[in-house]
Formats: C-alpha cells, sequence, structure tokens
C-alpha cells in the first residue's frame, strides 16, 4: 500500500513524534524520530535537525547518552543553522561527559567559543571544558578553572555542577594531597 500522492511522509512522522514528546513517551519519542538519522529520504527534510533535537534529548532523559549523542552529533555535522545549535553544543560535551569522551571535549569547546563568543551557553561550556581538563590528566589547571567558575557570578546550576566535580577530584586525591 502507497501513501496518498502528495502526503510528506518526513512531517507526518515529525508530527507524530512531536506528540510524542510532548506527552513526554520519549521511548515512542526517540524510536519515531531515530529514522531522520539513518533514512536517506529524510534527510533533506525540514523538520530534520528539530527532529534529531527531540529524539537525542528523549534518549538523554532515559539515560541512554550514548544514543542521544549519536543524533546530536548529526545536528552539528549537518545544521550548523538550527535555530537551536548553542544548546545543541551544550547537550553534546554533555553528552561526552556522561560517556566518559573526555577528549572529545575540549575541540568542541574550541568551535563553540570561536562561533558563538556571546552566546548564555558560554558559562556550561566551559564548566564542560573545565571538568574534561581535570580528566584529561591537567589537574591543577582543571582544578584552577573550577574553583573560577565556583567564585564566578554564574549560573546556580553551573556552580553546583562546579562544586560536584571539585569534590569528586578531592575525594580521589590521597590525604597528603588535599590543600584545603
Amino acid at each position: 500500500i502507497a501513501p496518498p500522492k502528495g502526503l510528506d511522509l518526513g512531517k507526518v512522522r515529525y508530527s507524530l513524534g512531536f506528540l510524542y514528546w510532548k506527552q513526554e513517551d520519549y521511548v515512542r519519542c526517540a524510536s519515531t524520530l531515530r529514522p531522520f538519522a539513518e533514512d536517506p529520504n529524510l534527510f533533506d527534510n525540514e523538520s530534520r535537525a528539530q527532529a534529531l533535537y527531540m529524539a537525542g534529548q528523549s534518549y538523554f532523559a532515559r539515560y541512554d547518552y550514548e544514543n542521544g549523542l549519536a543524533l546530536l552529533k548529526k545536528i552539528l555535522e549537518d545544521h550548523e543553522d538550527f535555530e537551536a545549535i548553542e544548546e545543541v553544543y551544550v547537550k553534546t560535551v554533555r553528552g561526552y561527559k556522561e560517556t566518559g569522551e573526555w577528549k572529545a571535549i575540549p575541540p568542541l569547546h574550541k568551535t563553540f567559543m570561536i562561533k558563538h563568543p556571546e552566546s548564555f551557553s558560554r558559562d556550561h561550556m566551559e564548566l564542560y571544558a573545565a571538568a574534561a581538563t581535570v580528566n584529561l590528566g591537567q589537574t591543577a589547571k582543571g582544578v584552577q578553572l573550577l574553583e573560577g567558575i565556583l567564585a564566578s557570578e554564574t549560573y546556580e546550576d553551573v556552580k553546583a555542577e562546579a562544586a560536584y566535580h571539585l569534590g569528586l577530584r578531592y575525594m580521589n586525591v590521597e590525604p597528603k594531597d588535599y590543600k584545603r
């Protein structure tokens, strides 16, 4: 059975995924919208970036960072003009953090800072870059960056997560190395 002539299957798929998204049915939303990443017939669809974004967030809501990250990376690769691209950067570095892919964060942070230097998401990107610095073995520099974030005038969630990363660092040092 073929669809009726003139029916845009991409719009239908996107609309169904959007309904699941609004109902917070993240399993169905992700499975409905994932074909926007895999089906060449949907690559040029006008809703592709938004569909990938909702599907990626749906995976994140289920703590499936690997699958969510794969979709967000496609937005960065194919849709740099997406209206929520700054949020995509932040969620992508968060995905890298959650999957332990620390080496992927500094280049993405650098690209973000060049392309979006005045972004309201800058503080979140700085936080993840600082955490990556610690986890990539540049502990003193990373701790200094995290302490700077904690002392700055920034968002409370950024400060809280900076404190969390500092706490993790201090828990993992030998008592003789603890200087506070």
